[in-house]
């Protein structure tokens, strides 16, 4: 408990500081937005063939083998699905996540990913306001909701393929390390502010992004073609199944398994270099909910 007040203590500090060197707390810029849906939104991104997987030469095997696919046109929400929205959806339907029903979600403790009874996207035992990206929700939480999106809109709202993040991530296909470009981070990752609290987290050395848990949406720049954390902040849930990469060209794949392993990516507040790059994936069972994990979604 002493350490749950620590980030608490911490996290608001930092969020003061921050916000006072920006002016205040300000709304997300929408300047690259084209559409609106409910209130979420969209940005298009324009189809094309690109090479997905580690044209870094620096990844891991599940990254290779590096392969030509073809993406269709869709538009991308140009953030994470935030904490308000989220709200938005279980108020008007009554949905309940499992993290509320069973009544616990994984949180790190320092040394450990563990459960933790109370934690919730509601209570995710550090501080977040509406415009945070929400957290502790399963794949199906994130089917759900948007679900309910496209019932309410009359348009199709999903989650992303894998290959569709990746290529937005990647800026339509180019070679951008992370979802700022190269070099020196412009994005929430495990950085000396997370440091500060765990001593023994690995961190991005020298950099400090103000925030030792999550972030507001938008805080830090886009990407090229308007998106806004595509490298740390969550872990975002992908439509497609944990499964191996294969050599032919494809067109607007996604991976169907019979099993419980779904793909996130974009890495999140926890993780630093190479957990953030664009081309790196994470397998985590659909049930799996902590403060790392969110969403965002597309349509077409």
């Amino acid at each position: 408990m002493r350490t749950r007040s620590l980030i608490f203590l911490i996290s608001a500090l930092f969020s003061m500081i921050v916000s006072a060197q920006a002016g205040g707390t300000k709304e997300p810029k929408k300047e690259t937005a084209v559409s609106e849906l409910s209130d979420v939104t969209f940005t298009p991104v324009p189809g094309s063939t690109f090479r997905l997987g580690d044209v870094f030469n620096e990844g891991s095997a599940d990254e290779l083998p590096v392969s030509y696919v073809t993406v269709s046109d869709f538009s991308m929400s140009i953030y994470e699905i935030t904490v308000g929205q989220f709200k938005r959806f279980t108020e008007q339907t009554g949905y309940r996540t499992d993290a509320e029903v069973e009544g616990w979600a994984f949180v790190w403790d320092g040394t450990s990913w563990g459960k933790e009874f109370g934690i919730t996207f509601r209570n995710p035992g550090f501080p977040q306001n509406d415009d945070h990206p929400v957290v502790c929700v399963i794949w199906r939480d994130a089917a759900a909701y948007c679900e309910w999106q496209s019932e309410s809109s009359g348009r199709k709202v999903r989650l992303p393929t894998e290959a569709e993040w990746e290529f937005s991530a990647r800026e339509r296909g180019m070679r951008p390390r992370y979802g700022w470009g190269a070099g020196v981070p412009s994005g929430n990752v495990a950085d000396e502010s997370a440091g500060s609290v765990w001593p023994s987290l690995k961190i991005w050395g020298g950099y400090m992004d103000g925030f030792v848990t999550t972030a507001p949406v938008g805080r830090f720049r886009p990407n090229s073609i308007g998106l806004y954390d595509m490298s740390g902040n969550v872990m975002e849930w992908c439509a497609d199944s944990y499964g191996p990469y294969t050599a032919e060209e494809k067109k607007d794949p996604m991976i169907t398994k019979q099993d419980q392993f779904k793909v996130l990516r974009g890495g999140s507040w926890f993780n630093a270099e190479p957990g953030v790059r664009t081309t790196a994936r994470t397998r985590l069972n659909q049930t799996y909910r902590g403060t790392r994990v969110g969403f965002r979604v597309v349509v077409r």
